[in-house]
């Protein structure tokens, strides 16, 4: 018994070592395994913290994936040429530099803060990717930038500003005093700003500085809009996308080369200064709208689309989209700000609302000049399209105060302008559309609209005073025509070639494409007549049967043209007391008698029997009988 219990003993003893034995090895192996995971590859030695195949979406919203990145923590204020990466929430408390091509992923749930911004200058680019584009969406904002520095962009004034690129993410950036946002410094043009996607907050500095573009007193560079929900907001003077904004002293800049392509817009301009386009005594630049949803509004005396205070619309193409232009007071809603003109001015297409800004006082027009700018150049040829004045100035045409109207050309869509007390086209209107109907509806009679000589009207009308009632709908559109196949004629009948006919116009057409007008006499194939005429059902009359003259009859068509008649039956031709036609006997016929005794008739008895000595035989043989019979009976 007692050796069991030393047995056991031992047994317990050896069991407890080996268990810390174990435990020891764990604990060294656990360590050193910590260690190694901090410890870089001898070939990743000069990027610390790396990490590979990092997933991100492209340009194209594509997902791909990044090469060796560099982990971003908040000592990392210089951005070299290669790939970095936001993972977690991280502030860093100084201006980042990019140097060379630098290209930073936002890391779903990762939030990094940056308090001055990120100068990115001429030759140098920043490419800011996310991974989704849902809420969950990286963020990255920018916050205490320096004055005359942008919140992304140049720093220094009269800084050129680099190359931009923003393809996804949530984006909130502050401009610093006199800086953009996004794009220029003071002084500084916004450089190459490229957006395709992303969720973008851009609020320019205050003096002067453009929500996407210019800083004070430049223009606002180039800039691509491809996507993305962007709020953009100028600073005073400044353009929210655009130009910069500008004093008595340094006049604020045109808007640049802006081009949206898609995306949600809304953007509004400082005091003075143009939602879209150009800053403090800005003119527009060459703004080109292919699609989107886009709401722009123009500071205090600046279009909604165009110029800013003092500026015109130089160059505007809107092609497709959904757009909302309102100007600030004595601004166009597209065009001039106040004593600027339209510009040149061409939509071809999608739904705008273009509403001039003013007062009693006065004011801008829809489409056209701002407070006493004229009307520009405007060509409408697709969409639909609402026009609306402030004050006196009208829907389309010069703004208040001046008398410069301008000129509207129309060649298709459909317009709605209003002049509220002017006209609501003021400029010279021409409409040219070949084979297109032109309705025109100003409220007022048919004899007012005298020069129009009517309406609707085909292809074309001119007037060089425009409509100067304050209301005109105008509308364009192609014919509805009904197809009518060909008919050919009869003797009688017309027939018709293969037309098409307008209901609306009652215009006629040769063919489907409603190119070739011709006459309705012209679709008229005459009735040729008719020709060959033959006897028909004809029949003779006999002494037996009534006959029939026979109808005349078109060969061609098979109408009777002359109804036949009757013919009276023949008399007989009876001879001893039969017809020599027909054969038949005549019910009238009657022998003649002999007119002497000697006069005898053949009956097989005898030649020349007299008829008393036959009568006198067959008396005898009837009295003789009569005598028989008594006898008999008695």
């Amino acid at each position: 018994m007692k050796k069991k219990l030393q047995t056991l003993l031992i047994v317990f003893c050896i069991t407890i070592m080996m268990s810390v034995s174990t435990h020891a090895q764990q604990t060294v192996h656990l360590n050193s395994l910590q260690e190694s995971t901090a410890t870089i590859p001898s070939d990743k030695t000069d990027i610390p913290y790396a990490t590979t195949d990092i997933p991100y979406l492209d340009a194209e919203g594509a997902q791909q994936t990044s090469a060796d990145a560099e982990t971003i923590t908040s000592e990392t204020s210089e951005w070299h040429t290669g790939w970095y990466v936001v993972q977690d929430s991280v502030t860093i408390s100084s201006r980042v530099t990019v140097t060379g091509a630098v290209s930073l992923i936002l890391c779903d749930g990762a939030d990094l803060t940056i308090n001055g911004g990120i100068e990115v200058t001429a030759d140098r680019s920043l490419n800011i990717y996310a991974q989704s584009t849902d809420a969950k969406a990286g963020k990255l904002n920018i916050e205490k930038t320096a004055d005359y520095a942008a919140g992304i962009g140049a720093t220094r004034s009269s800084e050129e500003c680099g190359s931009i690129f923003i393809h996804g993410g949530t984006i909130h950036v502050v401009g610093g005093a006199y800086g953009a946002a996004i794009g220029g410094g003071d002084m500084g043009e916004g450089g190459n700003i490229i957006i395709n996607n992303g969720t973008i907050t851009a609020t320019g500095g205050t003096f002067g500085g453009a929500g996407i573009g210019g800083g004070y007193a430049a223009s606002g560079g180039t800039i691509t809009i491809n996507g993305g929900t962007i709020t953009a907001t100028g600073g005073d003077g400044a353009a929210g996308i655009g130009g910069g904004g500008g004093n008595r002293s340094y006049y604020g800049d045109d808007g640049g080369m802006i081009a949206i392509h898609g995306g949600t817009i809304h953007s509004t301009g400082g005091e003075n200064g143009a939602g879209i386009g150009g800053g403090n005594r800005g003119n527009s630049g060459r703004i080109l709208i292919t699609d989107g949803n886009i709401t722009a509004c123009g500071g205090d005396w600046s279009a909604g689309i165009g110029g800013g205070y003092n500026g015109s619309g130089q160059t505007i193409q809107i092609d497709n989209g959904i757009v909302s232009a309102n100007g600030g007071t004595f601004g166009a809603g597209i065009g001039g700000g106040s004593f600027g003109s339209g510009g040149d001015i061409l939509i071809n297409g999608g739904h705008i609302a273009a509403i001039g800004g003013g007062n009693q006082n006065g004011g801008g027009a829809g489409i056209g000049g701002g407070g006493n700018g004229g009307g520009g150049q405007v060509s409408i040829k697709n969409g639909r399209i609402d026009a609306v004045a402030a004050g006196t100035a009208a829907g389309i045409g010069n703004g208040s105060g001046s008398s410069d109207h301008g000129s509207l050309t129309v060649s298709g869509g459909e317009i709605f302008a209003q002049g509220p007390t002017a006209a609501a086209i003021s400029s010279a209107l021409i409409i040219e559309q070949e084979n297109y109907i032109i309705q025109i509806d100003t409220g007022s009679s048919s004899e007012q609209l005298s020069p129009m000589e009517g309406s609707p009207m085909i292809g074309s009308y001119r007037s060089s005073t425009g409509l100067h009632d304050p209301y005109a709908h105008i509308t364009l559109s192609a014919h509805i025509a009904t197809y009518v196949s060909r008919q050919e004629a009869t003797c009688t009948k017309e027939g018709n070639i293969e037309y098409w006919h307008c209901t609306y116009c009652d215009q006629y057409f040769s063919d489907a494409t409603l190119t070739q007008k011709i006459t309705k006499e012209e679709t008229i194939i005459k009735a040729k007549g008719h020709g060959e005429v033959i006897r028909k059902d004809e029949a003779l009359a006999t002494c037996v049967t009534e006959g029939y003259s026979g109808d005349m009859i078109c060969v061609d068509c098979g109408e009777i043209l002359e109804k036949g008649h009757v013919l009276l039956k023949l008399d007989h031709d009876y001879k001893d007391g039969i017809c020599t036609i027909c054969g038949g006997a005549d019910l009238a016929y009657e022998t003649t008698r002999p007119s002497d005794p000697e006069t005898t008739i053949d009956t097989g008895i005898g030649q020349g029997t007299p008829w008393a000595l036959l009568f006198a035989v067959s008396g005898c043989g009837v009295i003789s009988g009569l005598l028989y019979g008594r006898r008999k009976k008695r």
